[in-house]
């Protein structure tokens, strides 16, 4: 088909569910033969390993280009956090570096700034979290963004109820990882050897926004250090780029290497199965919880993102550890887990299976886009 379609999105960005959320939209147009004239927001070239015939764009361009569909990504694009001064140089340090080393992408940026308003047939975001807006004084303009779409599916209570506290028009829906788009292409359900000692996945990250991540990453490095011979425990960093120093700190003070995610040298499906190996998951990611529900694996989810404890609320089955209370209550809440390790599983493919219907009932009311 010939519409010009945008996917606007952090792809290839060092984020394992950034690019899963992008390679579900792909398969979604490609069903319904979308297949060349499709543009996606990123400036490297690992995307193209991946989907041979997808055209990219840096994302301040790709947000200033005419098309007969814009297609915000899923994901949580819309946020705000109170920023101290030297992660604000530190921003402009990178931004300046990053186009000093690509004169070209100083020129197309100018371009863009002169030009025309982009003209959008049509405008639609898919499954995404809003918030936290920790800024206020960047939420109207925020505000004002999404009041330009055509259709909002928004993926939990809490973007709804922004969005609804705001008069933006946003329906609810549920992430896009658990649509049959990924249900389907990845079918996983994890079998737990009940012979063999407890497999304990865990999923970090850094966390740049203020001084909770690195509080949280040392109590966890401490109760790994406790219990790693109680235990098999595999450490999972989902971005090779922004994880990197996490990395290097987890095997000096675990002795453990990190099963770090890299777009330009792994496949999607190998590196689900190496999670799908897991028993049990602690996270303080948000998309390595989606996948522990299409999973079928119990997951301890830490109180640094709070779409997470969202997440949590939809999910039984799950447990939720806040950044205050004790870490000794993960031991408590594994041997939980492992008495009751069938019924747990059940009722979070259950939960899995309401999710499900929400992803999918949003996609079939999109499709009226793409004709």
């Amino acid at each position: 088909m010939s519409k010009k379609i945008i996917i606007y999105g952090a792809y290839d960005d060092g984020n394992f569910g950034d690019d899963l959320l992008l390679f579900m939209i792909l398969d979604w147009l490609e069903e319904y033969n979308f297949i060349n004239n499709i543009y996606v927001s990123s400036s490297k070239s690992d995307l193209k390993k991946h989907y041979k015939t997808i055209n990219l764009l840096d994302k301040n361009i790709a947000k200033n280009q005419s098309c007969d569909l814009f297609i915000m990504g899923g994901g949580t694009q819309f946020f705000s956090f109170k920023k101290d001064d030297a992660t604000i140089k530190s921003n402009i340090f990178t931004k300046i570096s990053k186009v000093l080393k690509n004169p070209a992408l100083l020129y197309l940026r100018l371009k863009n700034l002169i030009s025309l308003k982009p003209q959008y047939n049509k405008k639609i975001a898919i499954g995404i979290g809003l918030g936290p807006f920790e800024n206020k004084n960047k939420l109207s303009g925020i505000i004002n963004n999404l009041k330009s779409y055509d259709d909002i599916f928004v993926r939990d209570k809490i973007a709804k109820f922004l969005c609804d506290e705001n008069d933006v028009k946003a329906r609810s829906g549920a992430d896009i990882c658990f649509s049959d788009y990924f249900v389907k292409k990845y079918n996983f359900i994890h079998i737990r050897d009940e012979n063999s000692l407890p497999k304990i996945g865990i999923v970090l990250r850094e966390w740049s926004h203020n001084g909770l991540g690195s509080l949280l990453n040392n109590k966890i490095i401490e109760w790994i250090n406790k219990n790693k011979h109680k235990f098999k425990i595999s450490i999972f960093l989902f971005s090779e780029s922004k994880d990197h120093s996490l990395f290097l700190k987890l095997i000096k003070s675990t002795n453990i290497h990190p099963n770090i995610w890299n777009l330009k040298t792994m496949q999607i499906s190998s590196y689900l199965n190496e999670l799908n190996k897991m028993d049990i998951f602690i996270a303080s990611r948000f998309h390595s919880g989606v996948i522990n529900v299409n999973l079928g694996i119990p997951t301890i989810c830490l109180g640094i993102d709070p779409k997470l404890s969202y997440l949590v609320e939809e999910v039984n089955g799950f447990y939720y550890l806040s950044i205050d209370q004790s870490f000794n209550l993960i031991s408590s809440y594994i041997q939980e887990i492992l008495k009751n390790y069938k019924l747990k599983q059940d009722n979070i493919l259950e939960s899995k299976n309401i999710l499900n219907s929400k992803a999918n009932i949003m996609f079939k009311k999109l499709n009226k886009y793409l004709k």
